[in-house]
């Protein structure tokens, strides 16, 4: 039984809604809040007191312009404390208008100018950092004393670059040069073109463009120097690898053209309207083909073949034919043998050693006496040789070719059978070859008596001696005997 004097206690346990249910005055939702590490969730929070104030999340203000968002009565730094401006203006380390100019990573401070405030007749200083190396400070046009000094400092050119009267520098000594009047004239000499200086304002001089030699030894430093086309003569060399193509060559090609690979390749020379008399080319055939060489109108000109250079020169400038070329034999990759350069039309020839030719014909050559000793008589061969004669006649005899030769032979039996054949009762049997050769002899005997019957017939006896008898079996026989 629950008593006035009793407390919460007595009841059973009680939940946070369960108590907002019986309160009538609650601010907000949710869990029941003890003093101790509460957590809040979204409070709204009025004019709160407190020593410290420690949150994970950001702080967010939503009060209105012209209310400060955050007052601070301490004037200790705070460290990590950023800003995004600071009574107004952005940092910057650029040179930015309108901005505050804060050192960069290089400890620079970048900005256009610095005004110094001060009264018309006053005095402003700008002192610079005791510093290595040249301090340099641009001061403003204005009207007045702008430097003094009282050191023994050095005035340098840069410190007064600008304009400066020349009165201004009056009472001073550049160089033992006095000032305060016009400097000594500079006069422009020979190959030079510009205008005299006498100290009175900027002058350019350049060198005249009339300045076209060089006399005594010269030094020329960091100069390009252009190879001159004089006369549409150009030095230079120009490699091509063959491809069974055209190389046309106009006034401005190079003198020396080399042409590699292993097939044929055609040049066509330069128009002769656009040459002088004398240029000149070398083609070098570098190649294993040849090299066809034309006129600019598609005459041959000449063939250049593997391994030989050859020299043409224009002769005329008014064709557009092979007339106006010249072609010389220049160079040769290779040769053989001494004396004169062989032409094909009746060549003189002086003991050449003659290879094997793959073609042609000879006829109608006159050849010397090869291989002949001092006595005139044939030398011997380097090799004897046997000489043999086979088949139905059979020999041998060894050759030098110092002298004549003979092969004593043998026929071939063809017959042993040898001897006399033939009497007065036979007569010979002979057997004869296709090459003539007598192969077998063998003897017949003469007949006696002969008999023709049934019809009439011619016999002719042999010659003999005796009785010729002539028998019938029927009838009349009429013989007719011829002797």
């Amino acid at each position: 039984m629950a008593t006035t004097a009793g407390n919460l206690s007595q009841f059973a346990a009680t939940t946070s809604a369960q108590l907002a249910g019986v309160i009538s005055d609650e601010t907000g939702s949710g869990a029941l809040v003890f003093a101790n590490t509460p957590t809040l969730v979204t409070p709204n929070i009025g004019a709160a007191t407190g020593t410290s104030l420690s949150v994970t999340g950001s702080l967010t203000s939503t009060v209105a312009t012209g209310t400060a968002p955050l007052v601070v009565t301490s004037t200790t730094k705070v460290a990590n404390l950023n800003v995004e401006q600071v009574d107004g203006y952005h940092a910057d380390t650029a040179n930015t208008a309108s901005t505050i100019a804060v050192r960069d990573a290089s400890k620079n401070l970048a900005v256009s100018g610095v005004v110094l405030s001060g009264s018309t007749s006053g005095t402003s200083t700008l002192v610079a950092s005791a510093a290595a190396g040249t301090t340099t400070h641009t001061l403003p046009a204005v009207t007045g004393t702008i430097i003094t000094t009282g050191d023994t400092g050095t005035v340098t050119n840069t410190m007064l670059a600008g304009s400066i009267a020349n009165a201004k520098l009056a009472n001073s000594a550049i160089s033992g040069v006095a000032l305060g009047s016009n400097l000594n004239t500079l006069t422009i000499g020979t190959g030079l073109s510009g205008t005299s200086y006498n100290g009175s304002a900027a002058v350019t001089i350049a060198i005249d463009s009339t300045v076209t030699t060089l006399t005594g030894t010269q030094t020329l430093t960091n100069k390009t120097l252009t190879f001159p086309v004089v006369d549409n003569f150009k030095l230079g060399m120009t490699q091509t690898a063959t491809a069974a193509g055209t190389t046309t060559l106009t006034a401005t090609s190079n003198k020396q053209q080399r042409f590699t690979g292993t097939t044929t390749q055609t040049v066509v020379l330069p128009v002769t309207s656009t040459l002088a008399v004398g240029v000149s080319y070398e083609i070098e055939n570098a190649s294993t083909g040849n090299i066809t060489v034309n006129s600019s109108g598609g005459n041959l000109v000449t063939t250049v073949p593997a391994g030989v250079t050859m020299n043409i020169t224009c002769i005329g400038t008014t064709l557009t034919t092979a007339a106006d070329w010249d072609a010389e034999y220049y160079a040769w990759g290779a040769a053989t043998g001494t004396g004169s350069v062989v032409m094909s039309n009746s060549p003189t020839l002086v003991t050449p050693a003659l290879g094997t030719p793959a073609s042609g014909n000879l006829a109608n050559c006159t050849f010397p006496t090869l291989n002949q000793n001092t006595t005139g008589s044939a030398a011997k061969w380097t090799t004897a040789r046997t000489e043999s004669l086979t088949g139905d006649i059979t020999g041998s005899t060894t050759v030098d070719g110092s002298a004549n030769w003979s092969i004593a032979t043998t026929l071939a039996t063809v017959n042993s059978n040898v001897g006399s054949f033939g009497s007065a009762t036979a007569v010979p049997v002979v057997t004869v070859n296709a090459k003539g050769l007598v192969t077998a002899v063998s003897t017949t005997t003469i007949p006696k008596n002969i008999t023709v019957g049934g019809r009439a017939a011619s016999v002719t006896i042999p010659a003999t001696t005796g009785n010729i008898t002539v028998l019938a079996r029927s009838g009349n026989v009429t013989v007719a005997l011829t002797l």
